[in-house]
């Protein structure tokens, strides 16, 4: 049996085709703009998702819904990949631009399965190119000796033995044993107390020209508790002999300690001392890496290097010890970079647990010029894994921790406290933890994704979030 159908009857067939067709079209985008508010907003896994929608269907009458999970899948997959989104412009904050001079930065416990990759990817390079050597841990120490510092903290809590008290005095340098030999005030305890850590002294006396000529004419009779300028500027760079200038008789940092700031601040600028930057070359290769980074305002301008402290286990003593768990079958996290106001900036996969040389290669890798201060959990050991390796280029940075990791960090210079410097009251170093607890609603549908699907999630997910940071800072 033969069908004629004319010229009129066949433009209807297309018309009711082409309407047909839009109003599946917009049934599946409404169907995935729903799934984006849930993605955005909801614990919701893409799977649960699903379920709820056929069961909806189901509700509703419609019992011929048959789009299987997969299909399902591949269609949200397939429009998250077509969303005409600028990421480029949404992970730079408008105030900071593409340097920010503060940053924030720690890791999360989200990532994919670790058999999806096809290795874990070394550092890229020709094993023969020449390893650069960074400052040692003896020439950062004012106490060189491990017994010096544990008989000065002996001291300075319960005092000690005659014998003990002789051998504490050969194991300091001559400054400082003068002000133990005679009486000294209570409130200069906690200051001391600081030269028994095991933390370089650059971390307590930023050096800087400045700082060198501030200390250099205290330290020669002038003036510091009559001039508010001066003992704001005390406060804002050695908040630990601030404490001790206001409780000091007199305008002038008292004589017998004059030595002691002296040699001090000598330490603190040896670190830095002859040391040329390692070189700024950036290679081509990437080592694997390219897929499992997106700092999109922070292109790479320099290769990591290679330092002879690389070969080194502890090189330069470890001050704390940050413990890291770790999934069976899962990669270690993402490593995420804030700027001061809350701006995410990029992220990258870690390929293994999370150490300071994974912020040390971002910082290198992607900073024309590194930042002011990087606040972060393990800013003690960092600051000494960057001494370790690249001393000139993060000579003018400060390492600080962020405040509600601070409890943790017995050991550590106070020079190393976020909450010490009051003009970093205004920032709120938790911007990370709060980005990582948005970030545990993903868990259930990332962590077992391919990892070009993960990384477009985390993308859009983060983007997302600083979206909203940015029309708040815009409103307010």
């Amino acid at each position: 049996m033969n069908v004629h159908i004319c010229g009129d009857q066949l433009g209807s067939l297309r018309n009711v085709w082409k309407v047909s067709y839009f109003l599946f079209i917009t049934k599946i985008y409404t169907f995935n703009f729903l799934i984006l508010c849930y993605f955005f907003y909801s614990r919701l896994t893409l799977f649960g998702y699903h379920q709820t929608l056929c069961k909806h269907m189901a509700d509703a009458g419609i019992v011929k819904f048959q789009l299987t999970y997969n299909k399902f899948r591949l269609a949200w997959h397939s429009f998250v990949q077509l969303l005409d989104i600028h990421y480029d412009d949404g992970f730079m904050c408008p105030v900071c631009g593409t340097s920010p001079k503060v940053v924030i930065c720690d890791g999360t416990a989200l990532s994919f399965r670790r058999e999806l990759m096809p290795s874990l990817m070394e550092q890229s390079g020709n094993e023969e190119e020449s390893r650069a050597i960074g400052s040692s841990f003896q020439e950062r120490m004012f106490v060189k000796t491990a017994r010096g510092r544990q008989l000065l903290q002996a001291f300075l809590s319960d005092g000690l033995s005659p014998p003990d008290m002789e051998e504490l005095r050969r194991n300091v340098p001559s400054s400082l044993e003068a002000v133990l030999s005679n009486p000294f005030p209570e409130y200069l305890k906690p200051f001391l107390e600081i030269l028994a850590k095991k933390s370089p002294i650059c971390g307590l006396l930023h050096p800087s020209r400045k700082l060198h000529d501030f200390i250099t004419d205290i330290c020669n009779g002038e003036g510091v508790s009559d001039s508010v300028e001066k003992m704001q500027y005390l406060q804002h760079q050695i908040p630990a002999l601030f404490e001790v200038m206001k409780h000091t008789d007199g305008h002038c940092v008292p004589e017998y300690l004059r030595p002691l700031l002296r040699d001090l601040l000598v330490v603190a600028e040896r670190p830095f001392a002859g040391k040329v930057q390692v070189s700024n070359h950036l290679s081509s290769e990437t080592g694997g890496m390219d897929d499992l980074s997106f700092f999109p305002a922070l292109p790479c301008v320099r290769d990591r290097g290679k330092y002879v402290a690389d070969g080194k286990r502890n090189a330069g003593g470890k001050v704390c010890k940050k413990s890291s768990g770790g999934h069976p079958s899962l990669l270690p996290g993402l490593f995420l970079l804030h700027c001061e106001h809350g701006i995410n900036y990029g992220f990258e996969v870690m390929v293994r647990h999370e150490s300071p040389n994974t912020p040390f290669t971002v910082l290198r890798k992607r900073f024309q010029n590194v930042p002011d201060c990087v606040i972060y959990d393990n800013s003690c050991n960092l600051h000494s894994y960057c001494l370790n390796r690249d001393p000139s280029l993060f000579r003018n940075t400060w390492f600080l921790v962020d405040r509600l990791h601070w409890k943790n960090h017995k050991g550590c210079s106070v020079g190393y406290k976020l909450s010490a410097y009051p003009q970093y009251d205004h920032i709120n170093s938790q911007v990370v933890e709060q980005c990582n607890a948005s970030l545990k609603k993903l868990k259930g549908q990332l962590s077992y994704m391919a990892p070009s699907n993960f990384m477009r999630q985390a993308k859009l997910f983060i983007w997302n979030r600083n979206r909203i940071a940015v029309n708040k800072m815009l409103q307010a």
